[in-house]
C-alpha cells in the first residue's frame, strides 16, 4: 500500500503509466498462502538449537484487515508463540485510527480481542495516555527503537510515561541504529537518555533496570524463555565485555555505580570480546569465528550496487508517485487534537 485508507482517489491522481504500476501491487493478498508460509517455516526452524523462534507479524493496523488479525492472534496461542506489529511508528499512523476507524487504533485491537502478553508494538511513539494504559492493562508489550525512530523523523516514544504505567518494554534496533552499525549498546544509551524528563523533579531510571529490560524483558518479548539468565538449563548465551575502556580508560570515580557506567561508555564494536551463543564461541576479540564478514561485506556490496543502478534509473518515474504521497498526507497535517510538529516535545502525551 502507498497511502492509508482508501487508494482511489490517490491512485486517480496518478498519470497513466505510475497509476498501472502502482495497481498491481493493491492487488488481495492471498491470506491462506500467508499462513502456508509460516506454518512451513515454524515447523523447520523454530526451537533450532534452543534459541531460534519464529513469531507473527502483521505488518500494522491500517495495513490488516480484522479478519487477518484474527486469524494470526488464533495462529500464535496454537502453537504457542509470539506477534509484533508496527504500532503508531508515525504521526499518520496514530491519525489513521480515529479517521478511518472512529477510534484510536489501539483501542481498536483492544475491541477485537488481540491485545495480550504474546504482543508486542513496535515503535508505539505516538500513543495516548489511555492507549498507553490499556497496553499496560492487558500485558502487551513495547519494543523501544530510538535511534531509528530519530532517523525515520519519527517522533521520540514517550518510554517513561509507559514505565510509569507499567508496560513491559524492551530495546531494539529495527535494522539500522544510530551509526548503521545496530550496536543495542549505542540504543540502550540513547533510550537512556532520551527517556530523562527535563524537570527539576526527574527521578532517573536505575541503570541496572535499564539494561535487564533489554536482557530479560528483550528475550520474553521474543518468547525467548531459554535465553537472558546464567542458570542450569538454560542456553549458554553470554557476551563477555572488554571492561579496560569502560572502566579504567579514561579513569572513572570509584563510587560510580558499574551499570551507570557500562551503559553509559560501552560500544559493541570496541567492548564486545567473546559472544557465545548456544554454548558455541560465535565472536572472539570483536571477530565472528563462524563466517567471513569481510567476504560477505564485499558479495553484499556487489549485489546493492546492481540496486542502486536501477533505482537512479526508475527515479524520475517514481517522483510522481512519490509527491502524490505527499500530497495525500499533507492533508492530515490540519487534524485536530494531533501535536503538531512544531511544537512537539521529548515524550508529550
Amino acid at each position: 500500500p502507498f497511502v492509508y485508507g482508501d487508494h482511489r482517489s490517490f491512485l486517480a491522481a496518478l498519470p497513466k503509466a505510475q497509476r498501472k504500476w502502482a495497481e498491481r501491487f493493491l492487488a488481495p493478498v492471498d491470506l491462506d498462502a500467508f499462513f502456508r508460509v509460516f506454518d512451513e517455516m515454524f515447523s523447520k526452524f523454530d526451537g533450532k538449537e534452543d534459541i531460534v523462534r519464529i513469531l507473527l507479524t502483521p505488518q500494522g493496523i491500517q495495513w490488516c484487515s480484522d479478519e487477518l488479525l484474527g486469524r494470526v492472534k488464533r495462529k500464535a496461542g496454537e502453537v504457542d508463540t509470539g506477534i509484533q506489529l508496527h504500532v503508531y511508528e508515525s504521526r499518520y499512523e496514530m491519525m489513521y485510527g480515529p479517521r478511518e476507524l472512529g477510534k484510536s487504533g489501539i483501542r481498536h485491537l483492544g475491541d477485537i480481542g488481540f491485545l495480550g502478553p504474546e504482543v508486542s508494538f513496535a515503535h508505539c511513539i505516538w500513543p495516548s495516555e489511555k492507549d498507553i494504559s490499556l497496553v499496560a492493562d492487558t500485558a502487551t508489550a513495547v519494543v523501544h527503537n530510538p535511534s531509528r525512530n530519530l532517523k525515520l523523523v519519527n517522533g521520540i516514544a514517550p518510554i517513561s510515561v509507559m514505565r510509569d504505567k507499567g508496560v513491559r518494554f524492551g530495546m531494539g534496533t529495527d535494522g539500522s541504529s544510530l551509526n548503521d552499525d545496530n550496536d543495542i549498546w549505542t540504543e540502550l544509551r540513547l533510550g537512556w537518555f532520551l527517556a530523562r524528563q527535563p524537570s527539576i523533579d526527574w527521578q532517573p531510571i536505575p541503570a541496572r533496570e535499564w539494561m535487564s529490560r533489554c536482557i530479560l524483558e528483550g528475550n520474553q518479548i521474543a518468547m525467548q524463555q531459554n535465553v537472558g539468565g546464567l542458570e542450569p538449563g538454560r542456553a549458554a548465551d553470554i557476551v563477555l565485555l572488554d571492561g579496560r575502556q569502560i572502566f579504567k580508560d579514561p579513569v572513572s570515580n570509584p563510587d560510580i555505580d558499574p551499570w551507570t557506567l557500562c551503559l553509559q561508555r560501552a560500544q559493541g564494536g570496541r567492548d564486545v570480546h567473546t559472544v557465545i551463543s548456544a554454548g558455541r564461541v560465535a565472536r572472539r576479540k570483536g571477530k565472528s569465528v563462524l563466517v567471513d564478514e569481510r567476504d560477505i561485506g564485499q558479495r553484499l556490496g556487489k549485489a546493492l550496487r546492481k540496486r542502486y543502478g536501477r533505482l537512479r534509473k526508475d527515479k524520475k518515474f517514481i517522483a510522481p508517485v512519490l509527491e502524490e504521497i505527499r500530497g495525500h498526507f499533507r492533508s492530515w497535517e490540519d487534524e485536530t487534537d494531533v501535536p503538531a510538529p512544531r511544537v512537539y516535545r521529548y515524550n508529550q502525551v
